[in-house]
């Protein structure tokens, strides 16, 4: 999940779009270490992430 931040900080992608493109560009399924047959994370796991990364660093 931490990857997915990653690339989306990267590429200007809002969670909606990072799963999006992932889904679509094998190569960037690779990035977080997703199989062919995983399914992609949808935008709520990336947006519980990025609260729960923002309250222990500005808490």
């Amino acid at each position: 999940m931490f990857k997915i931040l990653v690339l989306q900080a990267l590429s200007n992608l809002s969670d909606d779009q990072a799963g999006s493109v992932i889904q679509v560009r094998l190569s960037l399924m690779r990035l977080p270490g997703l199989s062919l047959s995983e399914k992609v994370p949808d935008a709520k796991p990336n947006r519980l992430l990025k609260k729960a990364l923002a309250h222990r660093l500005w808490s």
